[in-house]
């Protein structure tokens, strides 16, 4: 739901989901054209796609924020 290069910027925005109820948590990714490193603020997890579709289209009525759902990564 959010990308910051400042890690204060992205931890605002994950305490004031949290206020609001969601679930919400920071990912570290280090992107050298665009910068460097960036923290990507995302709610979840879900047990599927579809409760994934489901909150994003609630989650972007109540808050007026764009949403984006994304398959986590598993490191092996």
């Amino acid at each position: 739901v959010g990308s910051f290069q400042s890690f204060r910027e992205a931890n605002k925005m994950v305490r004031m989901l949290e206020r609001a109820g969601h679930k919400s948590y920071l990912v570290s990714v280090t992107m050298p054209e665009r910068g460097g490193l960036w923290y990507r603020v995302r709610v979840g997890p879900f047990l599927s796609k579809k409760d994934a579709w489901t909150y994003k289209k609630a989650f972007e009525e109540r808050e007026r924020i764009p949403a984006f759902v994304v398959k986590r990564r598993v490191n092996s």
